[in-house]
């Protein structure tokens, strides 16, 4: 299967235990929302963040879930960052710790990357910021998976391409990064293994 013109991911849901707090989150990171549904009947409520319309497949949206009652999450050992480009990581680092956020690491050169620092949302999810211009600031999604060849292969299934393959210099981890178009001008999957 080979990636249409139309393929393209679209949204990445999560679920959030504070949705005010996420919010702020969210905003300092230059997202807005974009659409917000409350469903009462079912006790749950979602809100879309993103950068712009979700209509042309043009933005990846951010899909929190706030389940009424549910105050927190384990976020698991799958899921590894949500990676956000910004024009000034080290500015946005302190709008964040200003507000009160945990900031998990320093803004600074991390694999010969420009800067480079990560933060955690108020549910404990990592966002890696990401000192780049690009024209959707959701730059890529990562989980850690146990069989990097499989997990590959699913997602060729869905169209996506490899794009890079590499190793740590300790050796310790390997990645693949896949996607439909160029980590450039689209939002990439990093598979971690």
């Amino acid at each position: 299967m080979s990636a249409g013109a139309g393929d393209a991911l679209l949204h990445v849901v999560y679920r959030v235990g504070d949705l005010e707090r996420t919010r702020k989150f969210l905003s300092i990171l230059g997202l807005k929302v974009l659409r917000e549904r409350d469903i009462s009947e079912e006790k749950y409520t979602n809100v879309f963040f993103g950068a712009g319309p979700e209509s042309n497949a043009e933005f990846v949206s951010l899909e929190l879930t706030f389940n009424y009652g549910v105050e927190s999450y384990d976020v698991g050992t799958g899921f590894s960052h949500i990676g956000i480009s910004l024009d000034d990581v080290a500015t946005v680092v302190e709008k964040l710790r200003g507000s009160g956020f945990k900031v998990t690491r320093e803004p600074g050169m991390q694999d010969g990357t420009p800067v480079t620092a990560a933060v955690e949302d108020p549910t404990g999810y990592c966002f890696e910021l990401l000192q780049m211009t690009r024209h959707d600031p959701v730059a890529q999604i990562a989980f850690r998976v146990g069989d990097l060849d499989r997990a590959t292969k699913f997602y060729q299934a869905l169209g996506m391409k490899e794009l890079r393959r590499q190793e740590s210099e300790e050796g310790n981890f390997s990645s693949v990064t896949m996607g439909y178009g160029s980590e450039a001008d689209s939002t990439v999957i990093q598979l971690i293994h």
